[in-house]
């Protein structure tokens, strides 16, 4: 009778990984679909970026789970196959789109890094380099893993390879978020709603530099502590959803941003809003409501605003029938708004 096998730290860590990646691949997925509800008038670049992200970790994640598998289903029983330390061509494929992720997203925070710092490519050119080279090793990784189709050879021959990898990811993360905060520190002018709208980018941008750069290490340790487990590959596939996540919350914070940015509630003019429609399902005459400003711009007078107003247009406002409000040129529209000459 064959020896039990423990598989605890080679098939748990992968089911698991699998689990989070596949939980972390719908926020990814959910993002997807908030940025091009909010921001369907982007720049074609930003929505080829976000396309091609999405696609890349859609691809990612079915990598995983044919990875998945293979390794709990079509192999089920082989102990051989896991004292031996074989890996699907799937896990290799992984490791390069991963690699591809993580490239595209260095390379849109570091074209910020270029706008922040005012075109230093002293800062950006060598850390771009270094991304290129993240993704050079990535390949190699990828190649000579999907040859070899075995951990511990591929320990004894490119274990440094994919040490490198990991460590100029890290090292790029670590350029982009010190560099970003220092010049967006630089960028503040004692003005308080901008000052927190920075503050606000700079916290951003910690804690998505700070999440890439700890899964990344923590993956790096464990493959070099532990490389008879697969627990380092559970953190490598959580790697390319942080990336993905991170340039989504980057693109889809800046709505929040706006508004914080804006001009405060209270005006300095008056201003008539009208708070709410109520469509019936059979449509009413027109009343035709008369609104006259001479009350109001007496109110004002009397506060003492020293506003001088001088109207004379009439202006006909219609609500359409597909909700859409604007100019009407019917005077028995559903809404319309009659003013008179008012002089204060």
């Amino acid at each position: 009778m064959p020896a039990l096998l423990d598989v605890r730290d080679t098939l748990g860590a992968v089911l698991i990984g699998c689990f989070i990646a596949a939980a972390l691949s719908g926020v990814v997925t959910s993002q997807t679909c908030i940025y091009f509800r909010l921001y369907s008038r982007d720049s074609t670049l930003n929505k080829l970026t976000v396309a091609f992200i999405w696609t890349m970790d859609a691809t990612h994640t079915c990598l995983l789970c044919t990875s998945a598998w293979k390794y709990l289903i079509a192999n089920w029983g082989n102990v051989e196959m896991h004292r031996e330390g074989v890996v699907p061509i799937t896990v290799a494929l992984s490791i390069g789109v991963t690699a591809f992720i993580t490239l595209v997203t260095h390379i849109f925070f570091l074209r910020r890094l270029l706008q922040l710092s005012k075109n230093n490519w002293f800062i950006v050119g060598p850390t771009f380099l270094i991304a290129i080279g993240r993704v050079v090793s990535a390949l190699v990784t990828t190649v000579e893993l999907a040859r070899l189709q075995s951990f511990p050879a591929f320990v004894v021959k490119y274990k440094s390879v994919f040490t490198l990898g990991l460590s100029l990811s890290s090292a790029v993360d670590i350029v982009i978020t010190i560099g970003m905060c220092y010049y967006l520190q630089e960028s503040r002018r004692g003005f308080g709603t901008m000052d927190e709208v920075i503050d606000s980018i700079i916290v951003y941008t910690i804690n998505n530099g700070s999440l890439t750069t700890i899964s990344t290490i923590a993956s790096m340790i464990c493959w070099l502590a532990i490389p008879h487990t697969l627990i380092f590959m559970a953190l490598h596939f959580a790697i390319a959803k942080m990336y993905a996540n991170s340039l989504l919350a980057t693109l889809n914070m800046r709505q929040g941003l706006r508004g914080r940015s804006g001009p405060p509630k209270e005006r300095a003019h008056p201003s008539f809003f009208l708070s709410s429609f109520h469509r019936n399902k059979r449509r009413q005459p027109a009343q035709n409501p008369t609104l006259d400003l001479t009350t109001t711009c007496n109110d004002l007078e009397t506060k003492g605003a020293g506003l001088h107003i001088t109207v004379e247009k009439t202006v006909d406002y219609g609500l359409e029938e597909d909700g859409k409000s604007g100019p009407s040129s019917d005077a028995d529209s559903p809404l319309h708004f009659q003013v008179k000459h008012a002089d204060v």
